[in-house]
């Protein structure tokens, strides 16, 4: 079944036809992995990483880039929105190495709403979203399954509450976990970067690499690689 709000590249990419950013930098770059300077940053950090978490993985941007670490065995790959995640299946629905899942991750199975944003990659859990998505945590949803080495979430500003719902594998398996910090989506749902920093110094978490290298934490929003 065709989906309006999405198209196909000349490539076969499929991407959304109303998103004002990844989309177009799919188009643009004729590729899924249209953020080079960011992977090639964190791709090398990653070699011997078997299998990962792509949490907030909207068309497959992150999930393209994971797929070619050499000896990779299987990425899972979590997308609420509903046109993203028609985008992600296509992209990668079939494959042996990737599991795609439309899903919420949070740290209670619930109903949530949603908020759909021009800027797709930025739609993100709301209460007053006028759309809703099941939740699940992540450690009882994926129970019975290989732990994964890396974990990638960027969930607008639900970051806590889905760490939160992860922790029990986390401190199981102590994977890296790369985390987008974004100070005014987590203020919008009541937390803080404290939060995320908080959660890691919990669990004896010591490296920490920022992305953009010079970030700082006073930053509206940048990305943060946490290291056992």
């Amino acid at each position: 079944m065709s989906n309006p709000n999405t198209t196909i590249t000349p490539e076969g990419y499929h991407v959304l036809t109303n998103d004002t950013h990844i989309s177009r930098w799919v188009e643009e770059h004729k590729s899924l992995v249209c953020d080079p300077y960011l992977f090639k940053w964190l791709l090398p950090k990653l070699q011997g990483v078997e299998r990962i978490w792509d949490v907030g993985a909207f068309i497959g941007d992150h999930t393209a880039a994971y797929l070619t670490i050499p000896g990779i065995k299987k990425v899972h790959a979590f997308e609420p929105h509903q046109d993203s995640y028609y985008c992600l299946e296509k992209n990668f629905g079939g494959r042996d190495d990737c599991s795609c899942w439309n899903i919420a991750v949070s740290d209670t199975r619930e109903r949530l709403g949603f908020e759909s944003a021009p800027n797709a990659g930025a739609s993100r859990l709301k209460e007053t979203g006028k759309s809703s998505i099941t939740s699940f945590a992540l450690d009882d949803f994926m129970e019975g399954t290989a732990a994964p080495d890396f974990i990638k979430i960027d969930v607008e500003g639900w970051e806590p509450r889905a760490l939160r719902g992860m922790r029990k594998t986390i401190e199981a398996k102590r994977p890296m976990v790369f985390v987008e910090i974004n100070a005014g989506a987590l203020k919008d749902n009541g937390f803080s970067a404290d939060d995320v920093f908080g959660f890691f110094e919990e669990l004896k978490y010591t490296g920490r690499k920022p992305y953009p290298e010079n970030a700082t934490p006073d930053q509206a929003q940048y990305d943060i690689l946490f290291i056992p």
